[in-house]
């Protein structure tokens, strides 16, 4: 409703009908929704930091240990992006202890055997499929071109790869937390 000023004759009318978008915050319906979108991810977090912590108090798990999960991808992003595209496949980014690239077109997800079942769960929602049989230490893999060369020996490029899983390996257990 508009109303005018005295000036012109305190003249006050609805405007003109016209097909606008409704309000979003005059439907409570509405804004009853958009409400439990916005904060249900926080009970998830809060829900998550909750399960973090009684896992403190578990007895030791009989699959304890760590495994890498070897998949597809068909572009290089910074981990920081892979975290928020696992995040947003529902996936718990923060039981992805490493995340790091051991050659072109794979991502290598270091994660517990607890947590293994669940994420290819998860994956498998969406049709991703871990590579089966990746071994890292494969020469093949190798993108140093000093070592594609014919003139390197195949023991050569075995210990150069070696050399550089350890490496990674080395860095990855300096991050985790103990």
């Amino acid at each position: 409703m508009i109303v005018t000023t005295s000036s012109n004759n305190f003249s006050s009318h609805s405007p003109p009908s016209c097909h606008l978008p409704s309000n979003p915050w005059s439907n409570k319906t509405q804004v009853h929704h958009l409400r439990q979108q916005l904060s249900s991810p926080s009970l998830s977090r809060a829900h998550q930091k909750t399960q973090a912590v009684a896992r403190t108090f578990f007895p030791v798990s009989p699959t304890r240990g760590f495994t890498y999960i070897y998949l597809n991808t068909n572009k290089r992003l910074p981990t920081k992006e892979l975290r928020r595209k696992f995040r947003r496949l529902d996936i718990n980014t923060n039981r992805l202890l490493d995340i790091h690239y051991p050659t072109r077109n794979v991502i290598a997800t270091l994660i517990h055997n607890d947590f293994e079942q669940e994420f290819l769960h998860q994956l498998s929602t969406f049709g991703i499929t871990p590579i089966e049989g990746f071994d890292p230490l494969d020469p093949k893999h190798i993108q140093n071109p000093d070592f594609n060369d014919d003139s390197t020996s195949q023991f050569e490029k075995e210990q150069f790869a070696f050399k550089t899983v350890n490496q990674r390996m080395t860095r990855t257990c300096t991050i985790c937390r103990q």
